[in-house]
């Protein structure tokens, strides 16, 4: 088994065949390229009282589909995927996105000997319009700069950009199970960052990242308490230092702030000008058009 595809579900069935679709046609062109691999696709079911309704199509590889018995939020419902799949490699993909057709070719061809391959994304917006990700090489390759997670925020907006090799994944991130929705993501790549992995960069764009309504990452109150959560964690296994989870503390705090209004953002400037600094250094490379 070459790759597991694992997708958490929990009241989805408007968009989960749109996204099992975008799958199956990748795999279709995977397999063009390289015809004995096997993939299989994983759908975690975290709303029990719901049934996931596939649609009848035929697919190209194998569908299982878990429930768990009560809801146990998103980290549950990967990890769930995880310990039962029996790829190589895993591409956690949320229930409401897509991938390009040479998504799961290009990261194959692109990862290597090493152990993720981060691709570029597009960000669907309410109105259908869609804005590149990484505007620059120089943005992008912020993604393994640890400090950056820590004083900014989740320089990858999904799981579903990468493609993990599963012998990679931290047995802390595994083991540990996150209560709040939304920084599972973010705990992750920090514990890798922490263990000094690093991320190959995949300048395709094959991930997009739609606009539902539903996305947690747009409510800041519930991300912040969430990045927290997994700050304790952190802190525990060692994978921060005591400057970073200062400054991690004071990065959220900026974001709430921030978030309330012109006012607020002004008295966050004054503040924690630290904070403010870094992130209009960092602001530089996203505004460079042209990636590649």
């Amino acid at each position: 088994m070459l790759i597991s595809i694992i997708i958490p579900f929990y009241k989805g069935n408007s968009y989960i065949n749109s996204t099992i679709d975008s799958v199956c046609q990748s795999i279709l062109y995977l397999k063009k390229e390289i015809s004995d691999c096997d993939c299989e696709i994983i759908v975690v079911n975290d709303s029990p009282q719901e049934r996931v309704n596939l649609s009848d199509k035929s697919f190209p590889c194998q569908i299982n589909i878990i429930r768990h018995d009560e809801n146990k939020g998103i980290h549950h419902a990967r990890v769930t995927g995880l310990k039962s799949s029996k790829g190589k490699y895993i591409l956690f993909l949320d229930q409401d996105d897509e991938i390009a057709k040479k998504c799961l070719l290009s990261h194959i061809n692109n990862i290597n000997d090493n152990y993720v391959s981060v691709s570029n994304a597009f960000l669907e917006n309410k109105d259908k319009s869609r804005t590149l990700l990484y505007k620059s090489k120089r943005h992008f390759e912020i993604i393994n700069k640890k400090l950056a997670y820590i004083i900014s925020h989740n320089q990858i907006i999904s799981p579903g950009q990468c493609l993990i090799m599963k012998s990679a994944i931290p047995n802390q991130w595994i083991e540990t199970k996150t209560i709040i929705n939304g920084s599972d993501d973010l705990f992750l790549w920090l514990l890798m960052l922490s263990k000094g992995i690093k991320f190959k960069i995949n300048g395709d764009v094959l991930y997009i990242h739609k606009h539902t309504g539903n996305n947690l990452s747009e409510s800041e109150e519930k991300m912040v308490k969430s990045s927290m959560e997994i700050l304790d964690y952190l802190q525990k296994y060692n994978a921060v230092t005591d400057k970073e989870s200062k400054l991690f503390v004071k990065a959220r705090e900026f974001n709430m702030l921030i978030s309330k209004g012109k006012g607020s953002k002004i008295k966050a400037c004054i503040k924690m000008p630290n904070i403010f600094l870094y992130r209009l250094w960092k602001r530089k490379d996203r505004l460079i058009k042209g990636y590649g």
